[in-house]
């Protein structure tokens, strides 16, 4: 599939260009529009924060940019790579990351895949207890935060709500009752 005008089909005039999509009815259209709109804003985030800069980068590696820029940007072409590929300290860090790969990923990948299959055994006893042991460690933060959050937004004695009274908010928001808000 093209991204620009593609020939005519049998339904249109012989000759004539037509952009995909336009045969479709005014319905698929619209829909289409407002698909477009609410996907408008990962699309730029996208390209804002993910695709510009990493051509930009790939862009720079062929420059002679560094972090402290004393003459004007040129063109270099290769000579970055050819100095990183005869650099000593890039052989000895790719070895490095080599050797963690080759160590960690088949631990990180199947402690966790046999952790699963035990706790899920029908021969293990005490089960539960294990599960909760390895999952309260998730669940403790998650709680004790909700935990905080009630004793900041209390009605009566939490400390946002005696911070509006002393700023002279007579009735403050009663945050964690009120639907409203």
């Amino acid at each position: 599939m093209t991204g620009g005008p593609v020939r005519a089909t049998s339904r249109s005039a012989p000759g004539r260009l037509r952009w995909p999509g336009s045969g479709l009815a005014p319905l698929a259209r619209r829909e289409a529009r407002w698909g477009l709109l609410f996907l408008s804003p990962w699309l730029i985030g996208f390209l804002a924060f993910t695709l510009i800069p990493m051509i930009v980068s790939l862009v720079f590696t062929f420059t002679n940019v560094n972090l402290n820029q004393e003459q004007p940007l040129q063109f270099v072409g290769l000579k970055n790579y050819i100095q990183l590929l005869n650099d000593k300290q890039t052989w000895e860090s790719l070895a490095v990351t080599i050797r963690f790969a080759l160590f960690n990923l088949p631990i990180a990948i199947s402690l966790p895949f046999v952790i699963a299959l035990v706790l899920n055994s029908p021969l293990l006893r005490g089960a539960s207890l294990f599960r909760i042991g390895w999952f309260l460690p998730y669940v403790i933060p998650f709680v004790s935060g909700v935990f905080a959050w009630q004793g900041m937004l209390n009605l009566e004695t939490g400390w946002v709500n005696l911070l509006l009274r002393l700023v002279g908010v007579s009735d403050p928001p009663t945050w964690l009752q009120d639907t409203t808000l």
